[in-house]
C-alpha cells in the first residue's frame, strides 16, 4: 500500500467517508451515532435587550450638556458574598453616588435606587445601564420615577465610561475579593 500527503478539511475527509469514496465505515467513527448536547452560553441568555437601547437616547445626554443623565453599575464582591455596591454617576457633573446592596436582585437594586435618588440633586433626565440580569427592572423603574432607562450594548462598557472610571476608583479602596457583607 502507497500513502498519499492529501491535504484537506476534516469536513471533506467525512463526507468521503460517508459517500462510501474510502475503505472505511461510518460505524467505525468515534462519536458516531452519538448524540451532542448543545452547550447554551449562559450570559447570551441575559444579554438580550429587553429595554431601550443607548441608540435613541437624547443627544443632551449623549452629549453631555444637560444635567441630570445618570450612568448606572453594580460593583459585586468576592466569591461567597451575596452583597454588592450600586454606584451611580451624573453624566456632566461627574457626581458618584454609592450605595450597599444586600443582594444583586432586581428588588434590591431598586431599594438601593430609591435610597440615592433620596439625596441626589436635581431632576433625573435618564439612566443607562448594562445588561446585567439585576438591571432587568428597567420598567419598574420607568414607572416610579418616570424617567427612560437606557440599554448600552453588550460587551460596550466603553459606552458607560464615567461609570467604569468611577467603579476603578472605588476598586482601589475595595479590591477584588473584598466580602461587601462585612463593609
Amino acid at each position: 500500500m502507497v500513502g498519499y500527503a492529501v491535504h484537506c478539511a476534516p469536513h471533506t475527509i467525512y463526507h468521503w467517508i460517508y459517500q462510501r469514496q474510502v475503505d472505511f465505515q461510518p460505524s467505525q467513527l468515534f462519536d458516531h451515532g452519538k448524540r451532542h448536547k448543545r452547550r447554551q452560553d449562559l450570559r447570551s441568555r441575559y444579554n438580550q435587550a429587553v429595554g431601550t437601547s443607548i441608540e435613541i437616547r437624547s443627544e443632551s445626554a449623549n452629549r453631555r450638556t444637560e444635567k441630570g443623565h445618570l450612568e448606572m453599575d453594580t460593583v459585586r464582591g468576592g466569591r461567597g458574598s451575596k452583597a454588592a455596591v450600586l454606584t451611580i454617576v451624573d453624566r456632566v457633573t461627574r457626581l458618584m453616588a454609592t450605595t450597599k446592596l444586600e443582594n444583586l436582585s432586581q428588588n434590591a437594586v431598586l431599594k438601593g435606587f430609591a435610597r440615592l435618588m433620596v439625596d441626589f440633586p436635581g431632576p433625573v433626565r435618564s439612566v443607562t445601564v448594562d445588561h446585567g440580569k439585576e438591571f432587568s427592572c428597567d420598567q419598574a423603574l420607568t414607572k416610579r420615577y418616570r424617567i427612560p432607562v437606557y440599554f448600552c450594548h453588550a460587551y460596550h462598557p466603553n459606552e458607560r465610561g464615567t461609570n467604569e472610571r468611577f467603579n476603578r476608583e472605588l476598586r482601589y479602596y475595595f479590591p477584588k475579593g473584598t466580602q461587601f457583607d462585612q463593609v
